[in-house]
């Protein structure tokens, strides 16, 4: 599919290995799905679900992220998240919930480590 202008691929995905990524009594296994640049192999998208089913209902989580080049850095970084949580008993959605984050003004931050040979103090008693 073409995503922004560009080239890109839809890998399907189902988690495989234990431990789960997320957790649950049941080891449920994520699934999802990446949009990636074919010319870069550049993650552009990724969309996560997670079902966990119990006798009593089950809750089913969506999580979508779109990535952006930022212009200051150029860096491809999240711009959007979406999540969606539908909880359902007896057959009959009883909670929805959704949030929507965006992502902006990024900064970068730097640490300067200096190391000097000196005495060890012995340990305090």
């Amino acid at each position: 599919e073409s995503v922004q202008g560009r080239q890109a691929a839809v890998v399907a995905f189902e988690e495989q290995a234990l431990p789960r990524l997320i957790r649950s009594p049941t080891n449920v296994p994520m699934q999802g799905t990446a949009t990636i640049e074919v010319a870069s192999g550049r993650v552009l998208r990724t969309s996560l679900t997670f079902k966990l089913a119990s006798p009593y209902g089950s809750t089913t989580a969506a999580i979508d992220v779109v990535y952006a080049v930022e212009p200051r850095s150029q860096l491809l970084l999240p711009s959007r998240m979406d999540e969606r949580y539908t909880a359902i008993q007896n057959g009959l959605s009883s909670v929805i919930l959704s949030g929507r984050a965006r992502y902006s003004r990024f900064r970068q931050f730097a640490v300067d480590v200096t190391q000097t040979a000196g005495e060890v103090a012995p340990p305090a008693k």
